[in-house]
């Protein structure tokens, strides 16, 4: 059965370049469009990782809150990876809400056992887990990777 890989977009695959920024990157990237400002001065998009996913063999998904991931910057390399987008108003479902992952899984026809979610907030993924999903905090790259192999070798 495909397995089914679901990201977050924000503080997963792209990151502020300001390392103490902690507000949300989509409220920034719309002052940075308002303000017309670069986004490359303000984001670093994380393209190890992209690159790494993008060897992977498995449908692959963003399941996020808002709309930075569809800047021009950045939209060609993320729908290189990324099979479709997901997002908060698209389902109409909190990612605290274990329905939201249900509603994907069905939607991509994929039993939610077979799907893997990855996030970095604890609470989305207790909510991935309730739905029975796999699911992981992002911490860094060396560490998603390995809980992604793990979960591709574990055939369940």
């Amino acid at each position: 059965m495909q397995k089914l890989l679901i990201s977050d977009f924000s503080q997963v695959l792209l990151f502020p370049k300001t390392i103490s920024y902690s507000g949300s990157l989509n409220k920034l990237y719309n002052q940075v469009v308002a303000e017309k400002q670069n986004f490359e001065d303000f984001y670093i998009l994380n393209e190890p990782l992209l690159t790494e996913l993008q060897k992977l063999e498995v449908e692959k998904v963003i399941f996020t809150t808002g709309t930075v991931q569809n800047a021009p910057e950045i939209r060609s390399k993320v729908q290189a990876v990324f099979k479709k987008i997901f997002t908060v108003p698209m389902i109409g479902i909190q990612k605290t809400n274990s329905e939201a992952y249900t509603r994907i899984c069905e939607e991509l026809n994929t039993d939610p056992a077979n799907a893997l979610f990855i996030d970095d907030t604890q609470a989305n993924v207790s909510a991935a887990q309730q739905a029975g999903l796999q699911a992981v905090v992002y911490e860094n790259n060396a560490q998603i990777l390995s809980a992604i192999e793990s979960w591709i070798r574990n055939d369940t």
